[in-house]
């Protein structure tokens, strides 16, 4: 069985608008979910498709009437005609303020979540479950990665919920620790990435696959050597 190596990272994401209301407001866009046929039991995938979708957090600083631009590009402009230079001034400094700490934050969500890297010369499939404490678990693969390749397959902290991974190679033996057994289909010989709980999967009739459980963290770097 193959070593799989695992390192500690750190991020999260937004961008800003300066409007005309003075205002903070945080406005969530989820991705619509495709949906989902039944996976196949063939297997394995030859395909690099995937089809990743994640929530993206906008994150709105709405500011009053006279101030326009955008505070994450550093473009704020205030019209002085209308507000006074006092007020304009004071409006501005805000403005650069709020950007400079998006940046920050933005910074440090680059490196949140799971990442794989495949640094071998084959195929490799990953997949993950994840749930909160005292319900069950989501599933959620399988992702091709490359040869010489990284992926990011989950940007938010991983220190909210539970997290299982598994990974396996181009003839699907398990890379991963085999602490955990789930349902869980073979990676699609299409490529398709399937998201499903406990009783959809059992209504598939796909059977189990190990999983490695993960340790809690804002984020992980896994390295397929």
């Amino acid at each position: 069985m193959s070593s799989v190596c695992r390192g500690p990272s750190n991020a999260l994401s937004s961008s800003l608008c300066c409007r005309s209301h003075p205002i903070l407001s945080f406005v969530m866009i989820p991705v619509r979910q495709a949906q989902l046929s039944t996976p196949s039991s063939r297997y394995p995938s030859r395909t690099s498709k995937t089809a990743l979708g994640l929530p993206v957090v906008l994150l709105g600083l709405l500011l009053p009437l006279g101030l326009v631009g955008n505070a994450a590009l550093g473009s704020c402009v205030c019209d002085e005609y209308i507000l006074g230079k006092e007020y304009c001034d004071q409006l501005l400094a805000m403005c650069r303020g709020y950007s400079e700490a998006l940046n920050t934050v933005r910074e440090k969500a680059k490196n949140y979540g799971w990442t794989v890297c495949n640094k071998s010369s084959k195929t490799a499939y990953a997949a993950y479950a994840s749930a909160y404490e005292g319900y069950g678990y989501t599933r959620k693969g399988w992702y091709t990665i490359n040869p010489r390749s990284c992926q990011k397959l989950i940007t938010e902290s991983m220190r909210d919920k539970n997290y299982y991974i598994s990974i396996l190679n181009s003839n699907e033996n398990t890379l991963t620790r085999q602490e955990k057994q789930l349902c869980m289909w073979p990676p699609q010989s299409n490529g398709k990435i399937y998201k499903a709980n406990y009783k959809t999967c059992r209504g598939w009739d796909v059977g189990n696959k190990s999983f490695e459980k993960m340790e809690k963290g804002n984020g992980f770097i896994t390295t397929i050597p």
